[in-house]
């Protein structure tokens, strides 16, 4: 419905959201706009930083590098940045995402009515530690979560073991075939 001109070390956005699922975050997606001759089939490059909890304060979860070349004519685009490792969401939580440019300049649509059961956050600095709550609409993007990882079975699963006593349990763990990260 709006957009807000984006630039390295000026004017950044970004969005918190309430997780939808447990699981992994496997993909963000921000919507972007190229319209002003200023942005028009020019270049682009950054990092989304993916944040625990309302802001950016929280723990840092993910930093993604993220490049584009604006198209050449008037239209809204995404840039998908998929987290490297993996970055386990839980259902309820919220969460934040920034986009901070290093170099270029692009536009950051903003979606009416808030959809994504959080805040937009601004700085006008390009620094997201001094991003701030801004009331009004959110930032458009769409996330790809995917179900949490099994890497971790017990035998036997289930048995009952007496006051007083014990019993052993083999635990496997087994990685393999999952992202890059530790477990």
């Amino acid at each position: 419905n709006s957009y807000y001109p984006t630039e390295a070390g000026g004017f950044e956005l970004g969005q918190s959201f309430t997780a939808p699922c447990t699981g992994q975050l496997i993909q963000l997606a921000p919507a972007l706009l190229s319209y002003e001759s200023a942005t028009l089939g020019t270049s682009w490059s950054g990092t989304l930083r993916l944040y625990e909890g309302s802001g950016t304060s929280g723990r840092s979860l993910a930093d993604i590098p993220v490049s584009a070349t604006n198209p050449s004519s008037t239209s809204f685009y995404s840039v998908s940045a998929s987290a490297s490792g993996s970055v386990l969401v839980t259902a309820g939580a919220t969460y934040t995402w920034f986009r901070g440019l290093s170099s270029g300049r692009g536009e950051a649509p903003i979606a009416d009515p808030d959809y994504a059961g959080g805040s937009r956050y601004v700085t006008t600095n390009g620094n997201p530690g001094s991003a701030s709550a801004a009331s009004g609409n959110d930032r458009a993007f769409s996330a790809t979560f995917a179900a949490p990882a099994t890497w971790i079975s017990v035998s036997p699963r289930s048995g009952r073991v007496q006051a007083g006593s014990d019993d052993d349990l083999d635990l496997t763990f087994d990685a393999d075939g999952l992202a890059p990260g530790v477990y």
